[in-house]
């Protein structure tokens, strides 16, 4: 296989949607700016939202697929993923629906393609980014540079360039996870097999997650996701199936993973709302992910 470098001319955007807010037109069009095409998947928003995105689909001359129920992000971005390849794209740039990239991000990321060295084992490109909240960047770096490139084990969905050819060999994102730890679970999936996962040093994007907060605690201060007790259920039981699969191929990655996410859970009790309710559905995520149970799925998580 000889990769093709990324172009305008051969990305096509995935985008996956559920109740997006009203600016949300103005980063579709920043985003389409970028790209040949866009899709836009949605998971059964209100039919306000759907009307809204309709028109948008006329505009911008995307398309868009409306899913009858929330079959969950993973599934939304294996059916748009199956799009762009059916399209004949080479690459494809997936987005979270609150993501704003910057003019330049299509630019940059080609430029961190040229410089790598093993292009045929390259899965995926990921986006450095600067959090919505706090104005951090995710991978702070001394250099400007555009063309340079961080090795990493996960990245997340938003911002992340996939060489399609690769997907088809790696496989689909995992549909029973839903919604949290899909990005983690395909990046381990494909270093699994030998390919190779980067991100660009250089922020390419704003991009929020959750309603994070920061707080003092003590001498130092935190931040706190604020995500949805569906989200902690999520993310718990997604993250403990991730730990027990993949703990003897990247075991630094999930005890390094597990602590934080043990941080996360504690922080909960002094500083989150609905605090019983998120520690009752961590809890519950926790036994259904030794128990590998997807079973339960709680599709209102936000």
């Amino acid at each position: 296989m000889v990769a093709t470098e990324p172009a305008k001319d051969n990305i096509c955007a995935v985008i996956v949607t559920y109740q997006p807010d009203d600016d949300f037109e103005m980063r579709a069009r920043r985003i389409a700016d970028l790209v040949d095409q866009v899709i836009v998947v949605d998971n059964h928003s209100n039919f306000a939202t759907v009307k809204r995105l309709r028109r948008l689909n006329l505009k911008s001359q995307s398309k868009l697929l409306l899913n009858n129920h929330n079959l969950g992000v993973a599934t939304a971005l294996n059916q748009g993923v199956k799009m762009a390849l059916d399209l004949g794209y080479k690459w494809t740039l997936l987005f979270d629906q609150d993501s704003n990239p910057h003019e330049t991000m299509v630019q940059i990321l080609a430029a961190v393609f040229r410089t790598f060295p093993e292009k045929n084992k390259l899965a995926l490109i990921g986006s450095n980014y600067h959090d919505a909240n706090s104005g951090l960047v995710l991978y702070p770096s001394k250099t400007s540079n555009s063309s340079d490139w961080i090795e990493q084990k996960t990245v997340i969905t938003s911002g992340s360039l996939l060489q399609l050819q690769l997907f088809k060999t790696i496989g689909r994102f995992r549909d029973e996870f839903f919604i949290d730890h899909v990005d983690h679970e395909y990046c381990l999936q494909a270093r699994a097999r030998g390919y190779r996962i980067i991100s660009t040093s250089q922020p390419l994007m704003t991009h929020s997650l959750g309603e994070a907060a920061t707080h003092r605690l003590l001498w130092r201060s935190v931040v706190i996701s604020n995500h949805s007790a569906l989200r902690h259920y999520y993310m718990m039981r997604n993250h403990i199936v991730m730990a027990k699969e993949y703990i003897f191929k990247e075991p630094g990655w999930v005890i390094s993973t597990l602590y934080w996410r043990l941080i996360a859970n504690i922080l909960i009790i002094p500083f989150e709302k609905d605090k019983a309710t998120k520690i009752k559905l961590c809890f519950l995520g926790f036994f259904d992910g030794l128990t590998s149970n997807f079973i339960r799925i709680l599709d209102k998580a936000n």
